[in-house]
C-alpha cells in the first residue's frame, strides 16, 4: 500500500511539473499585448492590458469607436477622430507585429451603421502594398463601430497547430504516466 501511495505521489508530482512547464510555454508563446501607448493627442483609458480601450479622438472632430484584432502591438477597442485612416489606426496601435499579413487587412463595417456600406460590408486592403507605393486607395477610410482585422501568415496558423498538438501530448504523457504509477502490479 505504501509503495502504490509513494508511486502516485510521484506521479502526481510529474504532472504538476508538466502542467507548469505547459502554463509556462503558453505565456512565453504568447503575442505581445503592448498597449498603454499614449500621444501627444491621445491616451490610454484603461490601462495598458490587451484588448484595452484607447481614445485617440481630437477635439474639434467627430470621435468614432472602431475595434482592431489580430496582429498587432496593442489590439482592442479605439476611439479615434472620423477623419482616421486605416494606417492611422495600424499606427496607433503599435503598428504591426512579426508575422503580421499585411497583404490581406480587412474592414469589417457594420453595415447596422451606415446602410450605404451594405453592399461592401469587407473591405480587403493591401498595406504592404501602400508601403511600397503610396497607393491612396490601399489606406482605407474608417466608420463608426467598423473591425480592422490583421491576419497571421501561414507560419503562424502551423506554429497555433504545433503548440496545440504539443499541449494534448504533455496532457496525455501526464495521463499515461499516472496510470502506470498506480495501476497495480
Amino acid at each position: 500500500m505504501i509503495n502504490r501511495l509513494c508511486r502516485f505521489y510521484r506521479a502526481a508530482g510529474a504532472i504538476a511539473v508538466s502542467l507548469g512547464l505547459l502554463l509556462a510555454v503558453t505565456i512565453a508563446s504568447g503575442q505581445p499585448t503592448g498597449g498603454g501607448a499614449t500621444t501627444t493627442s491621445g491616451s490610454s483609458v484603461a490601462g495598458n492590458a490587451s484588448g484595452s480601450f484607447y481614445d485617440y479622438s481630437r477635439s474639434g472632430e467627430i470621435p468614432i469607436n472602431v475595434n482592431i484584432w489580430g496582429f498587432v502591438r496593442a489590439p482592442g477597442k479605439y476611439r479615434v477622430s472620423s477623419s482616421t485612416t486605416l494606417i492611422e489606426l495600424i499606427s496607433l496601435a503599435g503598428g504591426p507585429v512579426e508575422r503580421a499579413k499585411l497583404t490581406e487587412v480587412r474592414i469589417v463595417h457594420n453595415v447596422n451603421v451606415d446602410s450605404s456600406l451594405a453592399s461592401r460590408p469587407v473591405a480587403m486592403f493591401n498595406v504592404d502594398e501602400f508601403k511600397q507605393s503610396g497607393n491612396p486607395k490601399e489606406n482605407g477610410v474608417l466608420y463608426p463601430d467598423d473591425t480592422v482585422i490583421i491576419p497571421g501568415d501561414s507560419i503562424n496558423t502551423l506554429t497555433q497547430v504545433l503548440s496545440i498538438i504539443g499541449d494534448v501530448a504533455v496532457v496525455a504523457i501526464s495521463i499515461i504516466g499516472l496510470v502506470v504509477a498506480i495501476r497495480p502490479k
